[in-house]
């Protein structure tokens, strides 16, 4: 399933603010955003499974997260945001594989 990006707009729209995202990774070090890519979660987007772990919907399909996707406390703005891993499909086209970063605000 291929869909476009929905972005945050780091550095593109002339905007600082929009900017917090740019140099935040993961625990595995791994950048949080690429193309632009990282989206405020919907309500309703996060899930707790019955055995601990952490879900995401992207784009109507869930995703597991991993625990060295989660960034706390990294979220300035209240919400939660989900940095997608996308891959090239073909031209500019791209698929949701999993996520990479999960960013929490400092209240959850």
């Amino acid at each position: 399933m291929t869909v476009p990006a929905g972005a945050h707009d780091t550095h593109a729209d002339g905007n600082p603010q929009n900017d917090w995202i740019a140099d935040l990774k993961n625990s595995s070090g791994q950048q949080c955003c690429g193309n632009d890519d990282c989206r405020p979660v919907r309500v309703g987007g996060l899930t707790a499974s019955a055995t601990g772990g952490v879900y995401v919907e992207i784009a109507g399909r869930r995703f597991p997260v991993s625990e060295e996707s989660l960034v706390y406390g990294a979220s300035p703005d209240g919400r939660a945001w989900v940095c997608p891993d996308m891959r090239p499909v073909f031209g500019f086209s791209y698929s949701i594989q999993g996520v990479r970063c999960l960013l929490l605000p400092p209240t959850m």
